[in-house]
């Protein structure tokens, strides 16, 4: 018990049993770059972090934890969606048939101008032309002479889709980060809340741009006659997505719903006022504590003095203390300076 009342994890294990980490959330500390006050005034504690962290339709703390750590689930699935892209970068022939990007068939020429069926794999690095006899011509793009534009267009657009790929798992990492770190009110920041809609919804627009940009130019518009050096060409080509592709693609559309997440909850009320850097002193247990009295009305500020006052919840709330003595109405406690 603390200030007289029973705490939540209290009550939960008197006559719940344990809530567990779906109502609980994941601690974790803050960054090390919070423990400097001047970072905090710039990135946490200044008027457009508070406007950032209070746009939201809820910081209820049970709600708080099972949206936010659905969110680290889906954000853990996108990252390994996205494994699939990088390692397609690659021109070993069997990785680029696994992982292509998008797949063509049509007819392969040789330079003796015998024709066979042919499977055209387009992947970022490489592509591998399979013929009906099981003859395999693998090319890097770097080796491929395009004799039309749009070939030349599927070619620039691969190169510049390899930094795409590696982007979306890159930023997959903070990005599950951030969900943990806002599992809990005491580990919730403002400026992570920030961070994970405007990192989530800059990567779901750039991402889309370029997944369109290659299924244009690498199937739409992308040449039915491809030359290489030897002499041999692949002829009527027509095209389908890839593993890689549609991976790159479901894991992107995740993303907006991790953005959708995190601007669902809210930061906390406490985080977005006066005494928002002075939380920063609390160790995170006692910060924890203190949040979840003030989201439950526990604990409230004096707008004229800055104390704040810790009353017991009445009767009717689960938190009640039938040994307070008083049913109905809160009763004040404590008065403490922060």
């Amino acid at each position: 018990h603390a200030h007289g009342r029973v705490l939540p994890s209290q009550f939960a294990d008197e006559n719940q049993g344990s809530m567990g980490v779906c109502d609980n959330g994941i601690a974790s500390p803050w960054p090390p770059c919070f423990q400097f006050r001047k970072f905090r005034s710039v990135c946490e504690t200044s008027k457009l972090c508070f406007t950032m962290g209070g746009c939201g339709p809820t910081d209820k703390p049970t709600l708080r934890s099972r949206v936010m750590l659905t969110a680290t689930v889906v954000s853990f699935l996108c990252f390994l969606l996205q494994l699939i892209p990088v390692i397609s970068i690659s021109s070993d022939t069997q990785v680029v048939k696994d992982t292509h990007w998008i797949k063509g068939r049509g007819d392969f020429i040789d330079p003796s101008g015998a024709r066979q069926d042919a499977t055209l794999y387009i992947s970022v690095d490489a592509i591998v032309v399979e013929v009906g006899n099981g003859t395999q011509v693998t090319r890097k793009w770097s080796g491929v002479d395009c004799n039309l534009a749009q070939c030349q267009s599927c070619k620039d657009s691969a190169a510049d889709t390899i930094i795409t790929a590696i982007m979306s798992l890159v930023t997959s990492i903070p990005q599950i980060t951030t969900d943990i770190q806002r599992s809990t009110l005491a580990g919730d920041l403002n400026c992570q809340r920030t961070l994970g809609m405007v990192t989530a919804i800059f990567g779901f627009i750039t991402t889309i741009i370029a997944i369109r940009t290659f299924i244009n130019k690498c199937g739409d518009e992308f040449a039915e006659d491809v030359v290489y050096p030897d002499g041999s060409r692949a002829t009527n080509t027509k095209y389908q997505f890839g593993p890689s592709l549609i991976c790159l693609t479901i894991a992107t559309f995740l993303k907006f719903f991790d953005f959708a997440c995190n601007f669902v909850i809210k930061t906390p009320s406490l985080k977005r006022g006066d005494m928002a850097d002075s939380l920063f002193a609390l160790p995170f247990g006692k910060l924890q504590e203190k949040l979840e009295d003030a989201e439950q009305g526990i604990e409230k500020v004096d707008g004229a003095t800055g104390n704040v006052i810790h009353t017991q919840p009445d009767s009717k709330t689960p938190h009640h203390n039938p040994n307070n003595g008083h049913h109905g109405q809160p009763r004040m406690v404590s008065v403490s300076q922060v």
